[in-house]
């Protein structure tokens, strides 16, 4: 899925961020329009999508694994961005607290 949301973004013009596990994955993803893939194994990304945007976030981010990456989802994500959840493969998202949308993603 991750190959083809590179694809589509890349396609659409969108400058393209993307979290693979190996330098293996990373390098297939560039060949397939990401411009900037984050290499981690234990989804620590926010920061680095903080840095590859300018400290803007993400507008849209595409999340297949659910629970264990939703802190750093907030995190990444612009203000007014989008965070489409389209798997659970950590395991399934839990309540989101409102005052949570509500803080500052700049740390």
């Amino acid at each position: 899925m991750g190959l083809f949301l590179c694809q589509w973004a890349k396609a659409l013009g969108a400058q393209v961020v993307g979290t693979v596990s190996s330098e293996d994955k990373a390098r297939l993803a560039r060949a397939n329009g990401c411009e900037a893939p984050i290499v981690t194994r234990d989804h620590r990304f926010a920061r680095a999508v903080q840095d590859a945007t300018g400290g803007r976030g993400a507008d849209v981010i595409f999340d297949g694994l659910g629970r264990a990456a939703a802190e750093e989802n907030l995190d990444a994500l612009a203000l007014c961005g989008h965070w489409v959840s389209y798997g659970q493969a950590t395991g399934p998202l839990g309540a989101i607290a409102p005052e949570r949308l509500t803080a500052s993603r700049r740390r």
